[in-house]
């Protein structure tokens, strides 16, 4: 493809926007100030994935590939006799875990040049703005917000969760057992942190996902969802859009604001329905499962009862009573992370498909 040829950056943009992908393009190399460097060839942000190619001196080239999924690939190539030759073709190759760079010079195959990429410490993060890097070499950063007239970025599916663990680490750790009373207290307001993290994950990782240009069924979703009058009221919505992926975007939109993601069974419909993901067929015990789906249900009683609450399953006579304590938040915490995990596996799957 010659670049100066494409008309519609839109359409360039929704081509570009899948986990698995290949693109490829030349220009002459007029184009290049070779005595400059960090010129930029090609930048495209789509709504999941970021697209840098710049020469950056010395006859080398780089490719940046960025999604919340694969995080940041670099690929450099250095083409040998560059100065001498008048088209440069290039090819851009990407998946979920890695990112290559091809280069060739006047369409001549003992001019060709290939690197595979290697995973970075930092990350670009794609926001209303633009696009941010965070973190560096021995750099971790934390908690990345922005806030301009309305939060614009926040931390992805994945370190909100890392987060919500690391501050329920953090609590009990530093845990001074005083008396029953505040034991219980303290632990009740813990349990509630880590079903706070599962709804954020599983708020944030579908709509990750869709961005990225993985398959969603939304009819799938939309029969298993929503009630008649919804479809009806989406229906009447969608007249005025004429462009199916604007459509699309739509719907995704209507379902998300129709599921509770503090409700495992929702949080389940939504994967499994949409992206083909059940959390029943994930590689976890069974048993996990339900105890999960259990401390869901204490957290609503911790909420909605009372945070002194001091049997987590009174609403259960006749059974082995389940006193909440600082041991049962960690094996709580063990379980909810081992799901989320699991969960998180299978959706990076998801781009091979």
């Amino acid at each position: 493809m010659d670049l100066h040829k494409v008309e519609n950056l839109d359409n360039l943009k929704i081509s570009l926007n899948f986990p698995i992908g290949n693109f490829f393009f030349r220009i002459s190399t007029e184009e290049l100030r070779l005595n400059e460097i960090d010129i930029e060839i090609f930048n495209v942000i789509t709504k999941g994935h970021i697209f840098l190619l710049k020469y950056v001196g010395n006859e080398t080239f780089q490719f940046i590939h960025s999604s919340e999924s694969s995080g940041t690939w670099i690929s450099e190539v250095r083409a040998n006799e560059l100065s001498l030759s008048k088209e440069i073709s290039f090819g851009l190759i990407w998946a979920n875990n890695k990112c290559s760079l091809f280069v060739e010079l006047d369409r001549k195959k003992d001019k060709s040049f290939f690197s595979e990429g290697t995973k970075q410490k930092f990350h670009y993060r794609i926001f209303k703005n633009g696009i941010l890097k965070i973190g560096d070499d021995n750099i971790k950063v934390d908690e990345v917000r922005i806030n301009y007239g309305g939060e614009i970025l926040e931390p992805n599916a994945k370190e909100s969760w890392e987060n919500i663990k690391e501050a329920v680490e953090i609590l009990v750790d530093g845990f001074e057992k005083r008396n029953f009373q505040h034991e219980i207290i303290q632990s009740n307001i813990t349990l509630t942190t880590i079903i706070t993290g599962f709804e954020q994950y599983n708020k944030k990782r579908p709509i990750e996902l869709y961005n990225e240009g993985i398959n969603c069924d939304l009819q799938k979703l939309r029969k298993r969802i929503l009630s008649k009058n919804e479809n009806e009221l989406l229906e009447k919505e969608l007249i005025s859009f004429e462009d199916q992926n604007d459509k699309d975007d739509l719907i995704f939109k209507f379902l998300l604001k129709r599921i509770n993601f503090q409700n495992f069974k929702d949080c389940n419909d939504f994967f499994k329905f949409g992206f083909n993901i059940s959390f029943y067929e994930i590689k976890i015990p069974q048993n996990t499962i339900e105890e999960i789906r259990k401390i869901i249900e204490y957290r609503h009683r911790i909420v909605h009862v009372s945070p002194l609450l001091t049997i987590l399953n009174f609403d259960e006579p006749g059974k082995r009573p389940i006193f909440n304590s600082i041991n049962f938040v960690k094996e709580s915490l063990n379980k909810m992370d081992c799901l989320i995990q699991a969960i998180h596996e299978q959706t990076l799957t998801k781009g091979n498909d």
